[in-house]
C-alpha cells in the first residue's frame, strides 16, 4: 500500500484547505458565541505555571499532589510559558491546533479511502465534520480532549495506512502521555 500523499489522486491542497477553512470558520464561531476556556482547564494551567516558575509539577508550591490528568498538555504549556507565550493563549491554541490536526487527518483519510480523486468533496467533508458545535466548544475550552482525539485519530490512520512503525509508535506514545 502506498503511503498517504504518494497516491496520484491525493491532494495536499485539499488537506490544507480543510484545515484553514475549519480554523477560520471555527474561530469566527467561537467569537460569535463568546466561547472561552472552562474553569477545569485552569487546573492544568496552574500546574504548568508553577512548573515553569521552578516550583515543580505542583498545584501549590510545597504541596505534592498530582491533580492533572494530562501530562502532555501540562508539559507543552510549561514550555510555552517558559518561552513567553501568554498562558491562556497557549492553552486555547492547543485546542485550535488539535482541531486543525483533526480536520487534516480526517480529510487526508477521506480523500485516500472514501472519495479518491475528489479533493473538493474530501475537503468539504472534513470541514463539515469539524464544524460540529461540540468540537468547536472543546477547541475553545482549553481542555485536552481534542488533543487526545487528534492523537488517537493519527494513531488509527497510521495503523490503517500501514505506515512505518516509527510513526505509529510515536502517535500511540503521545496518546498515552496525554492520558
Amino acid at each position: 500500500m502506498k503511503r498517504i500523499g504518494t497516491c496520484p489522486q491525493f491532494s495536499w491542497g485539499a488537506v490544507v484547505l480543510a484545515v484553514l477553512v475549519t480554523l477560520g470558520l471555527g474561530v469566527s464561531f467561537a467569537r460569535h458565541f463568546d466561547l472561552a476556556p472552562v474553569d477545569d482547564a485552569f487546573i492544568s494551567l496552574r500546574y504548568a505555571t508553577n512548573w515553569a516558575r521552578g516550583a515543580g509539577l505542583v498545584f501549590n508550591p510545597g504541596e505534592v499532589v498530582e491533580g492533572y490528568t494530562n501530562f502532555l498538555e501540562v508539559a507543552v504549556l510549561t514550555v510555552a510559558i517558559k518561552t513567553g507565550v501568554e498562558p491562556v493563549v497557549a492553552m486555547t491554541s492547543i485546542g485550535w491546533v488539535s482541531l486543525g490536526l483533526l480536520a487534516g487527518i480526517f480529510t487526508a483519510f477521506t480523500l485516500r479511502h472514501l472519495v479518491p480523486g475528489r479533493p473538493v468533496v474530501a475537503a468539504t467533508m472534513g470541514v463539515v465534520a469539524m464544524l460540529n458545535p461540540v468540537l468547536l466548544s472543546w477547541a475553545s475550552s482549553g481542555m485536552e480532549s481534542l488533543l487526545y482525539a487528534a492523537l488517537l485519530l493519527a494513531t488509527a490512520a497510521a495503523i490503517l495506512e500501514d505506515a512505518s512503525r516509527r510513526r505509529t509508535v510515536l502517535a500511540a506514545s503521545c496518546s498515552c502521555w496525554r492520558r
